[in-house]
């Protein structure tokens, strides 16, 4: 939750370091069930950045987890594309800040996203078109019983539940 030098030193930071726009800290997951911790906020520089894969454009906050490796992003993306296929409607479980979801917009009637991370799930509904819906909430919460021809789940690392898995299958 600190960063050594303060808000002085991150500032210092953003100053020197060629590329960086925004320094933030937050507190470790006890737990570690998560990449990044909770409590995330901005010491220095820009509340949120943007960044592309592709002709898709995301929003970025901190605490928000985000494929960082745009080459390995590319890649996935094309394979998550192609097993979606054709799909009219397609869910996106543990969505993030919406990387598939967004992504897979295009030509669909209705794409939903669930992403418990608040700051993700605001990152996603910036930057949603009309036919994205994004859903703040727990995936194991949610109401699952809505009928969707694809759904993708890129659940943290702790997995999905398996009572969630059964409603899927549903």
């Amino acid at each position: 939750g600190d960063l050594h030098g303060g808000p002085r030193g991150a500032r210092q930071l953003v100053s020197r370091v060629p590329g960086l726009v925004s320094v933030a800290v937050s507190k470790a997951d006890p737990k570690r069930k998560r990449v990044m911790g909770r409590d995330a906020r901005v010491v220095a520089g820009v509340a949120a950045i943007e960044e592309a894969i592709g002709d898709v454009r995301y929003r970025l906050h901190p605490g928000a987890f985000f494929q960082v490796d745009p080459r390995n992003a590319a890649w996935i993306h094309d394979r998550v594309r192609t097993f979606v296929g054709d799909a009219r409607r397609v869910l996106d479980l543990y969505a993030g800040v919406g990387a598939y979801a967004l992504m897979l917009a295009e030509g669909r009637d209705r794409v939903v996203a669930i992403e418990e991370i608040p700051q993700a799930a605001h990152a996603a509904r910036d930057m949603a078109p009309d036919n994205v819906e994004v859903v703040a909430s727990r995936v194991e919460a949610a109401d699952l019983s809505e009928t969707f021809d694809a759904v993708v789940i890129n659940p943290a690392r702790r997995g999905s539940d398996p009572k969630t898995l059964a409603a899927l299958a549903r």
